[in-house]
């Protein structure tokens, strides 16, 4: 058990560090009852982080290493319409808020509920290219490991998965006019870079899913799955 607690933070650790939490995490303590807010955002995603290592170990994972192992036509076919959805969602996304003008900022009201709905929302999305997590899934589920231990490797991850949020908001939450003077400086170049890297990410993404396809189709054999 132990051994698979440490699997758990090893795969964690290559996965707290998503730029997209962190920047939503650091947007909230800009918000007015920033440390309420910022802690119902961490609770969402380490709450369905854990229930996802769960469900997912005791349920669909054997059959998706199935369909990975073997993949056919449809499956293909299927992989090039995501592909080319995120594409163009990503094109769409970019072009949306590079073109938005800043005398008409998008404005969100935002309460710990939403937070913690929106922490658990941004997790339950995330999770088909959620590699981490789902490499620790396949591994408890090789394993054979019982509920506990699944439940506790679970846990083990959703700490590390959520431990660099804890620290932002720690430092925050210790001085906390410092933290705003320093979120001011940086804000800006946050929100416009942190998009383009979102958009950029989720092409990448799209297109190699797109070729991975086309290849298969077209010589019989594809270039990311064996």
């Amino acid at each position: 058990m132990i051994k698979l607690v440490l699997s758990a933070i090893a795969f964690a650790a290559t996965d707290c560090l998503d730029p997209l939490s962190i920047s939503v995490q650091i947007y909230l303590l800009t918000t007015k009852r920033a440390l309420l807010n910022s802690l119902g955002f961490i609770l969402g995603i380490f709450t369905a982080t854990l229930l996802c290592g769960v469900v997912i170990t005791l349920g669909p994972v054997k059959e998706l290493d199935s369909i990975m192992s073997h993949p056919n036509a449809p499956y293909f076919i299927f992989q090039a319409l995501v592909g080319l959805g995120l594409t163009y969602g990503s094109y769409h996304y970019w072009y949306h808020f590079s073109h938005r003008k800043e005398s008409h900022p998008i404005k969100v009201k935002v309460n710990p509920i939403t937070c913690l709905v929106l922490g658990g929302t941004f997790t339950v999305t995330d999770l088909p290219t959620n590699i981490p997590l789902l490499a620790l899934a396949d591994e408890l589920a090789r394993s054979q490991a019982d509920l506990t231990a699944i439940t506790l490797s679970s846990f083990a991850y959703s700490m590390m998965r959520t431990a660099p949020l804890f620290l932002i908001v720690s430092l925050f939450a210790i001085n906390q006019e410092r933290a705003r003077e320093v979120i001011s400086a940086v804000e800006e170049k946050l929100i416009k870079w942190g998009h383009l890297v979102v958009a950029a990410t989720i092409s990448i993404l799209g297109m190699a899913l797109t070729v991975d396809s086309l290849v298969f189709f077209a010589l019989g054999k594809p270039l990311f799955v064996p």
